[in-house]
């Protein structure tokens, strides 16, 4: 495998190269700069900031080495008196330079990364005047902008997983077992992420998952034509309509699930027909359909035309369950696509702090988990834990992680 190459503070092709990840590179290079001037401070980021929240490789590799050099007592310590940075002395000078020197022979043999930089020497210059002319500096502070930056670029990857985990390769099945495990992924990795930003606020938890650092963003399959979708759309409203043994799917679908807004109207006035006791006819179809457009104008209903011809001949079981099948997943593509684009809102929302981000990418997440639940389950598939019990909620909520207990102020 090629080893991952980059310059000096440059950055690797691929979506860190955005102007986003280019504004990110600011405060990562003045809190490596910090840390070159005290090492030391390292200690008060580890455990919450990983080198996987930088998004400059070279960074990333920079962080990786101080923090594990400083782990085995290979940096020397500098002098804590603020004025000794700002006006270093011979000594302060050279153990500066020493501990730069030391990590950048580190980076050279590739002790603790794989990342290959240009020019370490120019890398690690630039780190070093960008920490002296900066001063001292509240490291936890900026440690904490850049995990924000980092949870930021992390949750509009699990938006782009949520809707890449409702995709199948066939179009015309839901592989439930795939789905599952995509939505546990991105919950996974939003637990990870919330004990990140808790430890970084001053809790202490246990360690986190293995899965804490992001996988690439999958690509979705492209969505179902819009055609077909309507075709099977038209095909459950025909079999609720001709074929009472057919009702069981009007507890199961609902009229969001239908792309059509004539044909969500009449899956919703067959519902409301049914729920009154009522027969189900073209002609009470026809007169509740009427009603609920002139209460909530949708698009359109079926004309009288339309639905006495799905009277007169019921639709063969296997072509039900195909659409069944084919409408499901057309819906929870449009669901957690949805989903996707309000996580990408917030995370580019600056307003919100990164609980919140993480808090509307749960929320979001779990609308999609909700209506895969429902929707996997008119195929047998068991119905996931519900919201209350998903532990991603209770940690959101407040409830203390096993292990964790407040760290003393």
């Amino acid at each position: 495998m090629t080893t991952p190459q980059a310059g000096p503070g440059s950055l690797l092709p691929g979506p860190a190269a955005s102007a986003d990840a280019q504004q990110a590179r600011f405060p990562e290079r003045e809190l490596l700069g910090a840390l070159l001037q005290r090492p030391e401070r390292v200690a008060e980021l580890r455990g919450w900031l990983e080198p996987g929240d930088f998004v400059d490789p070279a960074h990333r590799a920079v962080y990786a080495t101080v923090s594990a050099l400083h782990e085995r007592g290979r940096l020397r310590p500098v002098p804590a008196d603020p004025a000794a940075l700002s006006n270093p002395d011979q000594r302060v000078r050279q153990t500066i330079t020493a501990n730069v020197v030391a990590v950048t022979e580190a980076m050279e043999r590739g002790e603790f990364t794989d990342v290959r930089v240009e020019n370490y020497r120019e890398l690690m210059t630039g780190l070093y005047i960008a920490g002296a002319a900066a001063g001292a500096v509240p490291t936890g502070l900026y440690g904490q902008i850049v995990l924000e930056l980092s949870v930021r670029r992390q949750v509009q990857e699990l938006g782009v997983n949520l809707e890449a985990a409702v995709a199948s390769t066939d179009p015309f099945t839901v592989d439930a077992a795939s789905v599952q495990s995509g939505l546990r992924e991105v919950e996974n990795r939003l637990m990870n992420l919330v004990a990140q930003t808790r430890r970084s606020a001053g809790e202490v938890m246990g360690t986190l998952s293995p899965s804490a650092r992001p996988s690439p963003p999958v690509v979705p399959t492209t969505p179902l034509p819009a055609r077909l979708v309507e075709r099977k759309e038209r095909a459950l409203v025909h079999a609720v309509i001709a074929d009472s043994a057919h009702h069981g799917l009007l507890e199961q679908l609902r009229p969001q699930d239908f792309a059509s807004a004539a044909l969500a109207t009449a899956w919703r006035a067959v519902q409301n027909v049914r729920k009154r006791g009522e027969p189900v006819t073209p002609v009470t179809v026809w007169w509740e359909s009427g009603r609920l457009a002139a209460s909530a104008p949708s698009g359109g209903t079926l004309s009288p035309e339309e639905l006495v011809e799905m009277r007169s001949s019921p639709q063969h079981a296997t072509a039900v369950d195909g659409a069944v099948t084919v409408v499901a997943r057309a819906s929870l593509t449009r669901i957690a696509s949805r989903a996707r684009e309000e996580i990408e809102r917030a995370a580019a929302d600056r307003s919100l702090d990164a609980g919140k981000v993480i808090g509307v990418t749960s929320e979001a997440a779990a609308r999609v988990d909700q209506h895969v639940s429902r929707l996997l389950g008119t195929t047998g598939v068991p119905m996931a834990l519900p919201a209350e019990a998903n532990p991603l909620s209770r940690r959101l909520a407040g409830e203390p992680a096993p292990g964790m207990v407040p760290r003393a102020r």
